[in-house]
């Protein structure tokens, strides 16, 4: 409920109208008046008379409130430090110069400011540029202070919760973008230990004897496919002897081998080498075995090919380490939040974009700082014993478009002259079609590792070399190797084994097996001889120890030579500690996924393109309720609330394509009935997909109620225009009735003046419905009746002549109103003051175009101003509406006794 107060008092020249004092009547809201902690808002009006109504609405709310009655000085406002702004109440229409959607656009650029759009428009396409631009609402103007003030609230309580999301996102893709560095290095790790094993293959030709006793299981056939020589791993693997295979051609052998192999045979006679590192062998028990095998063309001396060497080894503990070690690394890249290393990321110019917070830490530059700086400010790096610049790696990638790192003993200077030892790396980052956007580098402090490091490079060379020497004389794998004699005593030993166990070669011959091997008493390793000379070969694991006395994991395989002199065991040692590390690691994966699902505030789960369940966290039952083995192996569609069901199986289908699926919300039933909304992010990888999801059904709500408000606000405003005409119709007659039924003076002054407002109000509102461009309105048309009625309104009319000589022009409604408002108001006081004493004369109104410019002139040749008046300094409120008036139409007001009084108005069109 509101209540009006309305004061008559005398009339001064110029003085304000019944009607305009009527928009700034003083409001209260029963209850009290709202306060909101003195927010400061910048209100962007260009019309004067609403725009001081409005401020002073919002300051009896309790809020700091600045004008702008233009885009432009909006700007300045916003742009000036000394004037901090907490929310823009926006019209749109803002005459000639910048409207309110450019506006917001251009303040939105520089600054984090919720804006509200206050118009007096309803179109659908209005509402719908804003919405472009900000989603903190859109409020008709005139709609009443409760609904102004409860919008007003309800966009601070938005943008706090717009600003909270933002700050949960970049969380989140920070995360995301370290677990793509993490994964990236991982897949270059994979590809060093690939080329590791490439540049170890084996010699196409093999000595008879290393072949026969090499662990390994090797065929060497001919052109027909005959075996030719086969080692005593072959022989074992594949439950043969050397009487059932030697000669005979590799079909008769293995009749039931698959058309698979026949056709790699072929391609490999044809001169072509094939290669798996991963296959599998199904054995005649039906016990499925992972093998890795070679096959290969072996040549004559004359260049053709004389047969093919195959070469198999059982890798079945390795491939199941290893697919559960890829799985858990998988699970890893998805999950882990953070990594340790330093992150910088240039554009294509080398200008710094982005950094983590190890980066400022090492550079001593924060990220807003270091923004759009060249990388060389930043990252400051020298030689650490010349001193001299280091070339920026960003600069190498960039020109070559190829990975680099840095050279070692290089030193980071950083902002505060601290000094680090580095090591790093620099890759492009490239657009699908092979463009550089910009590098990436990644680096991290190794001072303290620098000197270990150091060491390892020198041993990695050390090894280098023996491999080398190792090739060239034996032509075999890097596996120790020995020589038993009859006593046990060891009497040949390879580079390798001496390697292995830290003595030289001079040091090991002599040695008795016993003072190696640290798991057999001397009895155990005697009749482990016996064994093997009668049965001619061994295979099994124990333990050795080194010379500094520590022990290591072997594999052995031991081969009796009987066609010599002196009974001799050849040994093959084979370190297996990295198999049994990789185990014991895959655990260790385990144990730390498992800490994480434990700790992480998201909802993580892993699911399989089925639909099931097969892993969540804890967070799970806080938002639904459920315990986390309730939901685990049951599918996901049970809790989907079944009006989202299309959507989520189309997402499904998404992951089943193997497509990410980011930003997807769907609701999910929790425990107690209620459904919560859930925002995904989805990685397939193979049947599993890996999600982090998010309630958010708080932010949902909001966004709900906010469409809802606009939807009432669009009724009420419909309702508003249908009464419009009614209302100003109501009004101008009980104005009239009024000015028949009183006789003093000044009340019949003041109510005449109302009525000539509300006169002006009805014909331009009338000339706007019935115009087909209802946006301009004939100013002669508009002007010439607006005289009339106002002339018509007092008695003095039949001994004052009035005239009117008016170009022809249309005017936007927001500028015709202003005119017809300073016109009625010169008019008024022309016919009340000029004339004074009961004298005849003359008013003029005119209305003069020149090209664009527009001479709007009230003349009358009456008494004319006092002696000694001062338009600027006059406190009349009617010249002040009426100065104000003409900046609001950007237009030259000027008042000056000539022959009477002139009153000039100078705008464009």
């Amino acid at each position: 409920m509101y209540s009006c107060h309305v004061t008559f008092m005398k009339r001064t020249p110029c003085g304000v109208p019944l009607f305009l004092r009527l928009i700034v009547l003083q409001e209260t809201q029963v209850g009290g008046v709202l306060s909101d902690n003195q927010k400061s808002l910048l209100l962007v009006e260009d019309e004067a008379i609403i725009a001081l109504a409005e401020r002073q609405l919002l300051e009896r709310a309790g809020y700091c409130v600045t004008i702008a009655t233009s885009g432009e000085k909006a700007l300045a406002a916003v742009r000036n430090p000394e004037t901090p702004i907490d929310l823009i109440l926006m019209d749109i229409d803002l005459g000639s110069g910048t409207d309110g959607t450019e506006t917001a656009l251009e303040i939105l650029k520089t600054h984090d400011i919720p804006v509200v759009f206050l118009s007096s428009h309803i179109e659908q396409e209005y509402v719908q540029r804003t919405e472009a631009i900000t989603s903190y609402g859109y409020v008709v103007k005139n709609c009443g202070e409760t609904v102004l003030l409860a919008s007003i609230r309800m966009a601070f309580r938005l943008y706090q919760a717009h600003r909270n999301i933002a700050a949960q996102n970049m969380q989140m893709e920070a995360a995301n973008e370290r677990l793509r560095e993490t994964n990236e290095q991982l897949i270059q790790r994979k590809a060093e230990l690939k080329q590791s094993v490439d540049d170890g293959r084996w010699w196409h030709q093999l000595l008879e004897y290393v072949i026969r006793h090499d662990p390994s299981a090797i065929a060497v056939l001919d052109t027909q496919l005959r075996f030719m020589y086969v080692s005593e791993r072959f022989l074992r693997d594949y439950r043969v002897t050397d009487r059932e295979i030697i000669g005979r051609q590799h079909y008769e052998v293995f009749p039931e081998i698959p058309q698979k192999w026949r056709d790699v045979h072929a391609r490999a006679l044809a001169g072509e080498a094939l290669s798996s590192e991963s296959d599998q062998f199904t054995r005649p028990d039906g016990r499925v075995d992972h093998t890795r095998w070679e096959c290969r063309p072996w040549f004559l001396s004359d260049g053709t090919v004389g047969g093919i060497i195959i070469y198999t080894e059982v890798i079945t503990e390795s491939v199941r380490a290893t697919e559960e070690s890829r799985r858990n690394e998988r699970q890893l890249a998805v999950t882990l939040e953070s990594i340790g290393d330093a992150v910088i990321a240039t554009d294509a110019e080398g200008l710094v974009q982005r950094m983590n917070g190890v980066a400022e830490q090492l550079t001593g530059w924060s990220r807003e700082e270091a923004c759009g700086r060249p990388l060389s400010d930043v990252f400051t790096i020298v030689n650490a014993r010349t001193r001299r610049p280091v070339q920026n790696p960003v600069n190498e990638v960039l020109k070559t478009g190829k990975v680099v790192g840095l050279a070692n003993h290089t030193v980071l200077i950083a902002r505060d002259g601290t000094e680090r030892q580095i090591a790093d790396s620099a890759a492009p980052i490239r657009r699908p079609d092979g463009a550089t956007l910009g590098v990436v580098l990644v680096f991290r402090d190794v001072t303290e590792e620098y000197r270990t490091r150091e060491e390892l490079d020198r041993h990695r060379e050390q090894l280098q070399r023996s491999a080398d020497y190792l090739n060239a004389v034996l032509q075999t794998t890097i596996d120790g190797f020995w020589v038993v004699g009859s006593t046990g005593r060891l009497t040949d030993v390879n580079d390798a084994y001496c390697r292995m166990s830290g003595y030289s070669r001079d040091e090991i011959i002599g040695l008795h097996v016993n003072d190696l091997d640290a798991m057999e008493e001397p009895q155990e390793t005697a009749a482990r001889m016996k064994r093997i000379l009668a049965a001619g070969s061994e295979l099994f694991e124990t333990r050795h120890r080194r010379k500094d006395g520590s022990v290591f994991d072997v594999e052995v395989s031991v081969t009796a030579l009987q066609d010599t002199a002196e009974q001799k065991l050849v040994c093959f040692c084979r370190d297996i500690t990295a198999s049994k590390l990789a185990r014991e690691s895959v655990q260790a994966q385990k144990e730390e996924l498992e800490a994480f699902f434990t700790v992480a505030l998201d909802l993580l789960c892993i699911a399989d393109t089925e639909g099931r369940f097969l892993k969540v966290n804890r967070e799970w039952e806080r938002v639904l309720g459920y315990r986390a083995e309730e939901l685990q192996q049951r599918k996901f569609l049970e809790f989907v609330h079944p009006d989202d069901l299309e959507s989520t199986l189309a997402a499904m289908g998404q992951l089943d394509a193997q497509q990410q699926v980011t930003g997807f919300v769907n609701r999910y039933r929790g425990k107690d009935g209620n459904y919560r909304h859930i925002e995904w992010r989805s990685q397939p990888s193979g049947t599993l997909i890996y999600a982090a999801a998010r309630d958010v059904t708080e932010r949902v709500e909001v966004e709900e109620e906010v469409r809802r408000q606009l939807h009432e606000k669009t009724v009420l405003l419909a309702e508003t225009h249908h009464r419009i005409k009614n209302n100003m119709a109501s009004i101008e007659a009980l104005l009239s009735e009024d000015l028949r039924s009183v006789t003093h003076p000044e009340a019949v002054a003041v109510l005449r003046d109302a009525r000539a407002g509300v006169s002006g109000m009805r014909l331009l509102y009338e000339k706007m419905l019935v115009s087909d461009d209802f946006s301009r309105t004939s100013l002669r048309a508009y002007l010439d009746e607006l005289v009339e009625a106002v002339v018509m309104l007092y008695p003095e009319r039949r001994r004052i002549a009035v005239e009117t000589e008016i170009d022809d022009v249309e005017l936007a409604a927001e500028r015709l109103f202003p005119v017809g408002i300073i016109v009625n108001e010169l008019l008024t006081n022309a016919m009340k003051y000029a004339f004074a004493g009961g004298n005849q004369g003359q008013v003029r109104v005119t209305v003069d175009r020149s090209g664009k410019q527009l001479t709007l002139t009230v003349h009358d040749n009456g008494v004319g101003l006092p002696e000694g008046f001062d338009a600027d300094q006059s406190g009349g409120f009617g010249l002040m509406l009426v100065r104000m008036l003409s900046e609001q139409i950007n237009a030259r007001f000027s008042i000056a006794n000539s022959n009477g009084t002139r009153c000039t108005v100078v705008f464009e069109v």
